[in-house]
């Protein structure tokens, strides 16, 4: 069971804007608490009911089977929830994020937050694309970001390619995301 501390948060986010969220969000007192317990993997899965309750032989996923059932495994690592599941949480997530960065350049978007997002949205300050395949001039595997922001008045472009991971492989995930870009950056 992986639980994140304030300490370990510290060593790879800023600590205020990472429980955020929780202060502009609106949520119910029930389910912020229901958010937290997941957060810290306190929620009764059969793991917990197993190793803590000692209330069930089989601590397995029930989805997979493969695995025990923690909050972790069941948000990040499930392969029955791989395939659409997690793909349709990222794709909200990177949406959300798509969405704010088209605001703060004063760009509409058209559509409701659930919808797919243009792949092309433009004004005299940005331009800005969603999951669009970038033409460069030698082949690369990696050419397809969630989001690329190009700021015209600025003259740079922010390349943004969305994780949705658990707390223990940020600096991992991070590592990776770079170097599967580089050849954009060349």
């Amino acid at each position: 069971m992986v639980v994140c501390t304030t300490e370990k948060i510290k060593e790879v986010a800023d600590i205020e804007k990472t429980y955020q969220w929780l202060e502009k969000a609106g949520l119910k007192d029930s389910t912020e608490a229901l958010l937290m317990a997941a957060q810290e993997q306190a929620l009764n899965t059969r793991a917990i009911e197993a190793r803590v309750y000692h209330s069930r032989q089989d601590h397995r996923c029930r989805l997979c089977g493969d695995a025990p059932e923690t909050v972790q495994h069941i948000t990040a690592g499930c392969k029955m929830l791989a395939g659409k599941a997690y793909m349709e949480r990222h794709n909200q997530v990177a949406g959300i994020v798509y969405r704010n960065i088209c605001t703060e350049y004063g760009l509409e978007v058209p559509g409701t937050r659930w919808e797919t997002p243009p792949k092309v949205v433009e004004n005299k300050q940005a331009k800005i694309l969603w999951d669009l395949q970038i033409q460069t001039v030698k082949m690369l595997m990696a050419n397809q970001p969630d989001i690329v922001v190009v700021d015209k008045h600025q003259k740079t472009v922010v390349v943004i390619d969305v994780a949705i991971l658990s707390d223990s492989n940020i600096r991992k995930k991070e590592h990776e995301k770079l170097e599967k870009y580089q050849g954009l950056k060349e």
